[in-house]
């Protein structure tokens, strides 16, 4: 009887090794799936942040020259309409190279502490106009929500692109609802499906009761272009910018499909422990936009962006001097006969980048502001320029206003004695 039992026992713990043994295989499985997924993704943002990083520079120029025309047309001259919707063009071709960048995390973002709740609130009656009234809107909102640390206006886009995912979704009607609540996750919430690291977040989740999607279909969806609706009624940017503001912000965004069942998306935020909430009464008024005679060198690699902001900057009261990269720069203002104001560099540049650039020139002229210009992010410019937080940064495409009152600030800023280089906020580093 004895041998009976052993033979069992041992038969049990065979049958617990390959439960086990499997069990490690389809983790392991799992795991190089989700690699796989992270490594696709991570090459699509490199290719759609370098196409829309040299974009940039050129819609810079599209954008100003057009305006500059239409300040010379008439309104009764024919063409004036023309120069108009090439303008238009431009700007929404700068709204999809800013959500090519958002994917990639690329973007240039100054940081606030957000309030979800107040946002979505701010958001709902818009949202309820555009999505229709055979759709039921509903919002569950956790009173005292941790704060965030976003740019202003990422979560009303988190907000809107997955409420009009989730209408196109629902054709014949259906419930619409967002959902906010503080989460502290421990080491399980690592190990799931969807892998989020131990931490402190504000969860917002958007779902809807629609049709729902395959398994196959949902891996792809935070994929840049990539849109089951027809040709011409999507740019498959929607969730792809989720993804991106998400990750950006050092958060995590989840999809959920059946069928169907409808689709829950989650985005995961991380708690604000350093700002606090900006209300837009606090912000200070514009400044004048027009110099005094400041001179400015002005280096940038580009010559259709350099002479652009020469001409609009030479054309509104400053003493311009221009350099096509920072040795020749660096050349230019060795030999100034007085001090040079503010530099404003582009950050990558050959041989000399724009840090290296205005940690040469304040050695000139200690007094020297510097304002750096970059269609890249943050995060590229530490690793290629040396830009750290807290830095001026002025994002490509720029137009004029935003030139003239970015420089106008900076050097404002320096003249009331302030330190570092003159910043408006914190400017997030994406890793």
């Amino acid at each position: 009887m004895w041998v009976v039992r052993r033979l069992e026992a041992r038969r049990r713990r065979e049958e617990e090794l390959r439960r086990r043994v499997r069990q490690q295989a389809a983790i392991a499985e799992e795991l190089e799936r989700r690699l796989q997924h992270g490594q696709r993704l991570q090459s699509i943002g490199q290719l759609a942040g370098g196409i829309a990083h040299d974009f940039n520079n050129l819609l810079s120029v599209i954008l100003n020259y057009a305006c500059f025309a239409i300040d010379e047309l008439s309104d009764q001259d024919s063409v004036r309409e023309d120069v108009e919707q090439i303008k238009k063009a431009a700007e929404r071709a700068t709204d999809l190279t800013h959500r090519l960048l958002v994917f990639s995390r690329r973007e240039v973002v100054e940081l606030e502490a957000i309030d979800i709740n107040q946002i979505v609130r701010d958001t709902e009656a818009l949202l309820k106009r555009t999505i229709g009234e055979h759709i039921l809107m509903e919002s569950t909102l956790e009173p005292d929500l941790w704060p965030v640390e976003l740019g202003s206006g990422q979560i009303e886009q988190v907000v809107v692109n997955l409420a009009g995912n989730a209408r196109d979704a629902m054709p014949g009607g259906g419930r619409l609802e967002i959902r906010t609540e503080n989460v502290e996750l421990g080491g399980e919430a690592a190990h799931g499906e969807w892998a989020v690291p131990v931490g402190r977040y504000a969860r917002l989740t958007v779902l809807d009761t629609g049709c729902g999607m395959e398994k196959e279909v949902a891996a792809r969806a935070f994929e840049p272009f990539f849109t089951t609706k027809p040709t011409g009624s999507s740019t498959g940017l929607g969730l792809a910018t989720v993804y991106g503001i998400a990750k950006q912000a050092g958060g995590y965004a989840q999809i959920y499909s059946e069928p169907e069942h409808g689709t829950t998306v989650t985005v995961y935020l991380p708690l604000s422990e350093n700002l606090s909430t900006v209300q837009a009464s606090q912000l200070p008024e514009d400044p004048l936009l027009r110099g005094n005679g400041e001179r400015i060198l002005l280096v940038e690699d580009e010559a259709a962006v350099r002479a652009l902001a020469k001409r609009i900057l030479s054309s509104h009261g400053y003493e311009v001097i221009d350099a096509e990269n920072g040795v020749s720069g660096l050349r230019v203002c060795r030999e100034q006969d007085r001090p040079v104001d503010l530099l404003l560099t582009d950050v990558v540049m050959p041989q000399l980048s724009g840090t290296q650039l205005a940690e040469e020139v304040r050695a000139i002229t200690p007094g020297t502001r510097a304002l750096y210009m970059s269609g890249y992010a943050s995060g590229v410019v530490s690793m290629e320029g040396g830009i750290d937080d807290g830095v001026a940064l002025l994002e490509k495409p720029f137009s004029a206003d935003s030139l003239l009152r970015k420089v106008r600030t900076v050097l404002d800023e320096g003249k009331a004695g302030s330190n570092g280089a003159g910043v408006h906020g914190k400017v997030r580093a994406a890793l």
